[in-house]
């Protein structure tokens, strides 16, 4: 149950990032010269991934008579996954973008605005697409 809750507030986290990074590019699109009023989607693969720490070894010293030493290894385990500490994660990966512009129909518009979200968001041509709206 609590696995479950963990991926309903991940899937929720990741579509308020989708929903977000879109109104970003809205704002900065629609600033270009000839764009007029501009809509974006974005579309992820994936949350993302979260490692967490499962258990942690604790190395303790002793002193074993003449100056003799030993390792003991104890290992801890952490409870439920909510309560783990992070120890990497990775963005999610992006599926594509969609721009609807009023000036799409511009090649030259079109094509600025495809080279703005490339260069923005660092992903290939082929993940944009840009249509021109009604």
């Amino acid at each position: 149950q609590v696995e479950n809750e963990n991926r309903q507030s991940v899937s929720a986290t990741a579509l308020s990032a989708e929903r977000a990074l879109a109104g970003e590019l809205e704002a900065v699109l629609s600033k270009i010269k000839g764009a007029g009023e501009v809509t974006v989607s974005v579309s992820f693969a994936e949350d993302g991934k979260t490692e967490y720490l499962m258990s942690e070894d604790i190395v303790t010293q002793k002193e074993i008579g003449e100056g003799k030493e030993s390792e003991q290894r104890t290992q801890k385990s952490s409870p439920a996954s909510s309560s783990l500490p992070v120890v990497a994660q990775s963005a999610p990966e992006l599926r594509g973008v969609l721009v609807v512009a009023e000036g799409a129909g511009n090649s030259m518009v079109k094509r600025q605005l495809t080279e703005a979200v490339a260069g923005l968001l660092a992903v290939p041509y082929h993940k944009i697409i840009v249509l021109e709206a009604e």
